[in-house]
């Protein structure tokens, strides 16, 4: 690591908001935005020390994942320790993060949210009483776009209770899968 990139850190820990900068590293890295940590404080030269940092911090998070990656030398022990801490919290979010990539970089889609709505139908054009609840699901997907920018998609879709219920098993089949191959 160099002077400068050690030196912001040791600035950051003076302030007492490396933990804080540290989580919001991730948010960036997860959302592509800041959320947490404002650094109105400081001038343009400390904005790029700053900026430098995360960098440093994101791919040391990314890469920490896809391989084995050491700490970051040259820094003291208490802020080593803060980076660890912080990596093995935000584990789960940098892990989906990198297989969400991956999942859109091979061309599928990725499930970023849901939404549904349970209606009683009452009655149709065909018949005046039918009293059937239907729940109309809405799947909001991200795919690989036009320039390898992902782009969200949604997809809708309607089900009786008997569909309904056939969905939450396949869901449970796929989760207990996923658990028994995990362990």
């Amino acid at each position: 690591m160099n002077a400068l990139a050690r030196d912001a850190f040791l600035k950051l820990d003076t302030n007492g908001c490396l933990s804080e900068f540290l989580h919001d590293c991730v948010n960036r890295l997860c959302e592509g935005n800041s959320v947490q940590f404002n650094n109105t404080d400081n001038d343009k030269a400390e904005d790029k020390e700053f900026n430098l940092i995360r960098r440093v911090i994101c791919n040391f998070y990314r890469q920490r994942i896809q391989e084995s990656v050491p700490l970051p030398e040259g820094l003291p022990q208490h802020v080593t320790e803060a980076i660890e801490t912080v990596f093995k919290i935000r584990y789960k979010d940098i892990v989906s993060l990198i297989v969400k990539e991956k999942l859109l970089a091979q061309g599928h889609l990725v499930l970023e949210s849901f939404d549904w709505k349970l209606k009683w139908i009452l009655g149709s054009s065909k018949l005046a009483t039918i009293r059937e609840p239907v729940c109309q699901i809405e799947l909001i997907c991200l795919n690989k776009g036009n320039n390898l920018v992902p782009r969200r998609t949604s997809i809708n879709f309607e089900c009786n209770l008997e569909q309904i219920n056939g969905l939450i098993s396949s869901l449970n089949s796929i989760r207990n899968n996923f658990n028994d191959n995990k362990n």
